[in-house]
């Protein structure tokens, strides 16, 4: 928890959580790292039941803005191969294979 509050307070507009009313849809993670030009979503998560909705859409398009802002140039994410939807998800939003680390892959989508 102590690193997590750290990164908010360094990136307090990176943190976004999204609502419908009072319930909770999802939530996303960003951030560039001061002097780089690539942004990074470290976290993003929509609830099962609010998923092919649109809000992932609408998060990602709160990410954009957001690296806009930090003159980034491209994003990158971390995916599990394995995760099917969310490779497919991040493929439809513009996002590439870049290369293997680990059991994950390192995805990109230039700005």
């Amino acid at each position: 928890l102590k690193a997590l509050h750290n990164r908010c307070e360094e990136y307090p507009d990176g943190h976004l959580l999204a609502f419908l009313g009072e319930e909770s849809l999802g939530q996303i993670e960003l951030q560039v790292p001061y002097g780089l030009t690539e942004g990074y979503i470290n976290l993003f998560h929509i609830r099962p039941q609010f998923r092919r909705m649109g809000f992932g859409r609408i998060l990602h398009q709160r990410a954009i803005q957001y690296f806009q802002s930090w003159d980034a140039q491209t994003i990158h994410l971390h995916v599990s191969p394995t995760n099917h939807p969310a490779v497919a998800f991040y493929r439809h939003l513009g996002y590439r294979f870049i290369e293997n680390q680990g059991p994950l892959w390192k995805m990109e989508r230039p700005l």
